[in-house]
């Protein structure tokens, strides 16, 4: 644990994975908004807060990601994204650029507050691009992440009527994009089975991926692999 910084820092390979690309980190801290307005970060769904957690940005590559943690607290923390950011170049510089090795790291203490902190974890999701999009759909991919759920406890998902099923499948989540009269669609569905066990979180986390290797460069595709 390293304190030097403005917000004590763990540079952990072992929890957070080993041999992260720099240049990817890098990439994923430069997408971390830098206004300084102050912000409250929640739990999802939940009134008055302006950061639902768990959030995270992810570089073009998918590979490395920075994520602020679910927030369970009662009264939601406070902090402003140039204090996130500000975490991120932190750990970038003391546990990716002064290692032999970069390693994923953790932030606590941030915001003023103190009651924020920020993940920098390997990724490796499996993301396919395909066709393109009328127009460039970042912000509302961002509407459909909020309006997910990313409950980290298993659930079976599968179709109507199997016994054991729990969150009924297909489901569709769409926001409209007002200049174009248009909307993005992200439908959560099965490919080879009936049901299937999974986490909210896992799904959540394969949709930020999409938006990042293909939403954000205007290209539709769908990830994969997810459940057991």
């Amino acid at each position: 644990m390293t304190s030097g910084f403005n917000s004590p820092i763990d540079c952990n390979g072992a929890a957070y994975g080993k041999d992260l690309n720099v240049k990817s980190c890098v990439e994923a801290q430069k997408l971390i908004p830098t206004t300084d307005s102050p912000l409250k970060f929640g739990q999802r769904f939940r009134q008055g807060v302006d950061v639902p957690t768990p959030w995270r940005w992810v570089s073009t590559d998918g590979k490395c990601v920075i994520e602020v943690p679910e927030t369970k607290l009662q009264s939601a923390p406070q902090g402003s994204y140039l204090d996130l950011s500000t975490a991120a170049d932190d750990m970038v510089e003391l546990c990716l650029e002064y290692k032999d090795h970069p390693e994923g790291s953790h932030a606590s203490n941030i915001g003023s507050s103190g009651g924020l902190s920020l993940k920098m974890m390997s990724y490796r999701p499996v993301v396919s691009c395909r066709g393109y999009l009328s127009f460039t759909g970042g912000k509302n991919m961002e509407e459909i992440m909020k309006k997910m759920s990313a409950e980290n406890v298993k659930r079976n998902f599968g179709r109507r009527g199997l016994p054991g099923v729990r969150v009924v499948l297909p489901i569709t989540f769409t926001s409209t994009n007002q200049l174009y009269s248009s909307q993005l669609v992200a439908t959560v569905d099965l490919t080879t089975t009936n049901q299937d066990a999974a986490t909210w979180y896992d799904i959540w986390a394969a949709t930020a991926a999409l938006d990042a290797i293909c939403v954000r460069k205007g290209m539709a595709g769908s990830a994969s692999w997810l459940g057991e």
